[in-house]
Protein backbone atom coordinates (compact mmCIF):
# COMPACT_ATOMS: atom_id res chain seq x y z
CA UNK A 1 0.00 0.00 0.00
CA UNK A 2 1.41 3.21 -1.02
CA UNK A 3 0.46 6.62 0.42
CA UNK A 4 0.71 10.58 -0.71
CA UNK A 5 0.51 13.30 2.45
CA UNK A 6 -0.68 16.64 1.29
CA UNK A 7 0.03 19.19 4.13
CA UNK A 8 -3.11 21.58 5.07
CA UNK A 9 -3.55 24.16 7.27
CA UNK A 10 -4.92 21.99 10.06
CA UNK A 11 -4.89 19.07 8.99
CA UNK A 12 -1.58 16.45 7.95
CA UNK A 13 -3.69 14.22 5.74
CA UNK A 14 -2.81 10.77 3.81
CA UNK A 15 -4.68 9.51 0.31
CA UNK A 16 -4.88 6.31 0.17
CA UNK A 17 -3.38 4.35 -2.63
CA UNK A 18 -3.52 0.84 -3.58
CA UNK A 19 -2.48 -0.86 -6.73
CA UNK A 20 -1.88 2.00 -8.46
CA UNK A 21 -5.78 3.24 -7.65
CA UNK A 22 -6.98 6.39 -6.04
CA UNK A 23 -9.88 6.29 -3.11
CA UNK A 24 -12.05 8.46 -4.18
CA UNK A 25 -15.14 8.84 -1.69
CA UNK A 26 -18.63 10.27 -2.89
CA UNK A 27 -22.16 10.07 -1.45
CA UNK A 28 -24.77 8.71 -4.10
CA UNK A 29 -27.69 8.72 -2.03
CA UNK A 30 -30.23 11.15 -2.58
CA UNK A 31 -31.07 14.09 -0.12
CA UNK A 32 -27.73 15.65 0.54
CA UNK A 33 -24.23 15.36 -1.14
CA UNK A 34 -20.98 15.55 0.39
CA UNK A 35 -17.84 16.86 -0.89
CA UNK A 36 -20.58 18.93 -3.57
CA UNK A 37 -22.66 20.46 -0.17
CA UNK A 38 -18.95 21.87 1.07
CA UNK A 39 -17.31 23.30 -0.96
CA UNK A 40 -17.55 26.95 0.65
CA UNK A 41 -16.69 25.55 3.76
CA UNK A 42 -13.18 25.86 3.88
CA UNK A 43 -12.79 22.09 4.04
CA UNK A 44 -9.87 21.11 1.49
CA UNK A 45 -11.73 19.24 -1.52
CA UNK A 46 -9.01 16.68 -1.38
CA UNK A 47 -9.84 15.81 2.48
CA UNK A 48 -13.32 15.09 1.09
CA UNK A 49 -12.39 12.98 -1.75
CA UNK A 50 -9.36 11.14 -0.44
CA UNK A 51 -8.62 11.04 3.20
CA UNK A 52 -7.63 7.56 4.32
CA UNK A 53 -9.45 7.64 7.73
CA UNK A 54 -12.58 8.89 6.24
CA UNK A 55 -12.03 5.49 3.50
CA UNK A 56 -11.03 3.48 6.73
CA UNK A 57 -14.96 4.47 8.15
CA UNK A 58 -16.83 3.88 5.47
CA UNK A 59 -14.86 0.71 4.56
CA UNK A 60 -15.27 -1.07 7.90
CA UNK A 61 -19.21 0.64 7.91
CA UNK A 62 -18.38 2.83 10.93
CA UNK A 63 -20.22 5.83 8.75
CA UNK A 64 -21.62 6.79 11.86
CA UNK A 65 -17.97 7.95 13.40
CA UNK A 66 -17.37 10.10 10.13
CA UNK A 67 -19.47 13.41 11.56
CA UNK A 68 -17.49 13.51 14.84
CA UNK A 69 -14.18 12.92 13.08
CA UNK A 70 -15.15 15.59 10.63
CA UNK A 71 -16.22 18.60 13.53
CA UNK A 72 -13.12 17.80 15.17
CA UNK A 73 -10.93 19.22 12.48
CA UNK A 74 -13.46 21.61 10.98
CA UNK A 75 -16.55 22.64 13.62
CA UNK A 76 -18.57 24.09 10.59
CA UNK A 77 -18.66 21.13 8.41
CA UNK A 78 -21.70 20.02 7.43
CA UNK A 79 -21.88 16.26 7.73
CA UNK A 80 -25.39 16.04 5.25
CA UNK A 81 -24.28 12.73 2.57
CA UNK A 82 -22.38 11.11 5.02
CA UNK A 83 -24.11 7.95 5.80
CA UNK A 84 -24.41 7.23 2.21
CA UNK A 85 -20.50 7.26 1.06
CA UNK A 86 -18.95 5.03 -0.89
CA UNK A 87 -15.61 4.36 -1.70
CA UNK A 88 -14.81 4.00 -5.44
CA UNK A 89 -11.08 2.82 -6.66
CA UNK A 90 -9.65 5.47 -9.83
CA UNK A 91 -6.93 4.73 -11.50
CA UNK A 92 -4.04 7.34 -10.29
CA UNK A 93 -3.59 10.54 -12.40
CA UNK A 94 -7.54 10.01 -13.81
CA UNK A 95 -9.15 13.15 -14.57
CA UNK A 96 -12.65 13.52 -12.72
CA UNK A 97 -15.10 15.57 -11.37
CA UNK A 98 -18.10 14.90 -8.87
CA UNK A 99 -21.52 16.17 -9.75
CA UNK A 100 -24.74 16.34 -8.02
CA UNK A 101 -28.74 16.62 -8.68
CA UNK A 102 -31.06 16.60 -5.91
CA UNK A 103 -28.21 15.45 -3.18
CA UNK A 104 -27.19 12.42 -5.50
CA UNK A 105 -23.68 12.78 -6.05
CA UNK A 106 -21.70 11.01 -8.86
CA UNK A 107 -18.40 11.04 -10.38
CA UNK A 108 -17.94 11.93 -14.07
CA UNK A 109 -14.68 11.00 -15.74
CA UNK A 110 -12.95 13.02 -17.93
CA UNK A 111 -12.88 10.30 -21.01
CA UNK A 112 -16.55 9.71 -20.32
CA UNK A 113 -17.87 13.37 -20.35
CA UNK A 114 -19.79 14.05 -23.88
CA UNK A 115 -19.64 17.85 -24.93
CA UNK A 116 -22.19 19.57 -27.20
CA UNK A 117 -20.30 20.78 -29.98
CA UNK A 118 -21.62 24.12 -32.14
Amino acid sequence: MVYNTLIHTELKMTKCIRDGKVAVLYSPGFGAGWSSWNDDRDVPKEFLLHDEKLVEMVENDQRNKIPKYVKSIYPNFYCGGAKDLVVEWVTQGTQFRIEEYDGHESIIFNHDAYWEVA
